[in-house]
């Protein structure tokens, strides 16, 4: 088995992803500006033999100042959205992937390691588990496209159903990729997250936006509500690839908030996803994975679910059991790795 850490313009990791089933999150593209935004090194665990692959997208980071750990000391968490880990192969072969993926880790000072694992590719679980902890954090809500549009239209909830049909009535309209809009939308996302007082790893500065469709065209969308005077009521970034969408960054303006702009938005993606040709529309989850109001609000199109999970290594134990107890009373049930939630 030949493994190694390699960097997203690598070769081999457009070879392991031609062999595997991933999502837009996996691509070299994606990880280099999330690398850039996060003040992170874009890296991937690669393991390949006889055809079979694993890859490993990851932002390897420094330490907390705070820690006093060496320099050389660093961890990795895989980027923003649902990266996970790509495997083309399993049984034995993904169990030593995995193991060797461990131990790269130790000799590269990678203290310990998060993963958010794709919830609707799933990896194999029984090799993770030799060399990690899979966690279960909740549901997310998907879309199954391949239904008839009649019952996708049905599995609205009632409530969601009569104002996507009074929206429609009273003039509301959706575009579609209407590029020139995507100023506006901009400032209506950084309105939203201010408004939500949103944690500051959501709120993105403009040329994160600019380089996001640079990086992901054709694959990214933007869908804009427009209200009967042409006004920008709501908007959302759609990603598209090998027949799975997902539902990216949203927000509403606060003149039409009580009109619930977003429930039409989303009544048309599924129906404008579905036309396309994919398969799976991925709504996400609430914050954090919880069962809050906006997994209640997305819960509302449609009745299927999805499992998210973690997955956590800790490949020097001595050194991440260090770093826990350089921390000032900690407060880090249940956070991983702890050192950081409490630093």
């Amino acid at each position: 088995m030949l493994t190694d850490f390699i960097r997203p313009s690598d070769a081999r990791w457009s070879e392991a992803l031609a062999a595997g089933r991933h999502d837009i999150y996996d691509l070299p593209g994606y990880l280099a500006l999330c690398a850039r935004f996060e003040g992170a090194e874009p890296i991937g665990f690669y393991a390949g033999e006889e055809g079979r692959y694993c890859l490993v997208p990851l932002l390897r980071r420094t330490l907390p100042a705070s820690l006093g750990a060496p320099d050389s000391w660093t961890d990795a968490i895989s980027p923003y959205g649902y990266s996970g880990a790509v495997f083309s192969g399993g049984g034995d072969w993904a169990r030593r992937a995995v193991r060797a993926f461990a131990g790269a880790c130790a000799d590269e000072n990678i203290i310990s390691v998060l993963v958010r694992l794709h919830p609707l590719l799933p990896a194999p679980e029984a090799a993770l588990d030799s060399a990690g902890l899979r966690i279960t954090h909740g549901e997310t809500v998907a879309v199954d496209l391949t239904l008839p549009e009649a019952e996708l239209r049905g599995n609205l909830r009632s409530g969601h159903r009569a104002e996507v049909r009074r929206l429609r009535a009273n003039g509301y309209s959706v575009r579609v990729d209407d590029w020139p809009l995507y100023g506006r939308y901009m400032e209506i996302y950084r309105e939203t997250m201010e408004r939500l007082e949103a944690d500051m790893r959501y709120r993105f500065p403009a040329s994160y936006f600019g380089e996001l469709r640079a990086a992901l065209a054709p694959h990214l969308h933007l869908l804009s509500v427009m209200t009967p005077e042409g006004a920008v009521a709501a908007g959302g970034l759609f990603t598209e690839f090998q027949g799975i969408v997902q539902f990216h960054l949203s927000g509403t303006a606060e003149e039409y908030r009580k009109q619930a702009p977003s429930k039409l938005m989303l009544e048309y993606a599924i129906l404008w996803a579905k036309a396309a040709g994919n398969r799976m529309l991925h709504l996400g989850g609430g914050l954090g994975a919880q069962e809050d109001s906006l997994f209640q609000f997305k819960s509302g199109f449609s009745k299927l679910r999805a499992r998210f999970q973690t997955w956590r290594v800790i490949a020097n134990a001595a050194r991440y059991a260090e770093m826990v107890g350089a921390v000032q009373q900690p407060d880090s049930e249940g956070y991983f790795p702890a050192y950081r939630k409490a630093a």
